[in-house]
């Protein structure tokens, strides 16, 4: 058996990163509105930026109920650190007035450039 503090710590940290997520979020008006917001929100990774990593991460997700973005995954990636921020971003997403059809779930990429 695990050890209890550590099982205590790990809840923690689990109900911490879910009370940041919906308290800290990014309103999407329109799906127009959508990768400007993503966009203007990414922080590129400064070890990606060291390294003069660039592309695409594809990252997908469903939307519930209440417009807030679920099962968040990378679908293709590029490194650990860049995938991470792409997710980080879509997971902190909230929708208003989005279709239905739209909630079964999307696929979107993220451009990492050093334009």
């Amino acid at each position: 058996m695990k050890n209890p503090l550590q099982y205590l710590v790990f809840t923690l940290t689990i109900l911490l990163s879910i009370a940041c997520t919906k308290s800290e979020t990014i309103e999407v008006k329109s799906l127009d509105a959508l990768f400007i917001e993503v966009g203007s929100n990414i922080k590129y990774p400064s070890t990606a930026l060291e390294d003069s990593i660039q592309g695409k991460v594809f990252i997908s997700f469903k939307v519930d109920d209440d417009g807030y973005t679920n099962d968040v995954e990378v679908m293709r990636g590029i490194r650990s650190d860049v995938d991470e921020e792409a997710k980080r971003v879509v997971q902190l997403l909230h929708f208003e007035n989005l279709p239905d059809n739209m909630k079964t779930g999307m696929t979107i990429p993220i451009s990492f450039n050093l334009n």
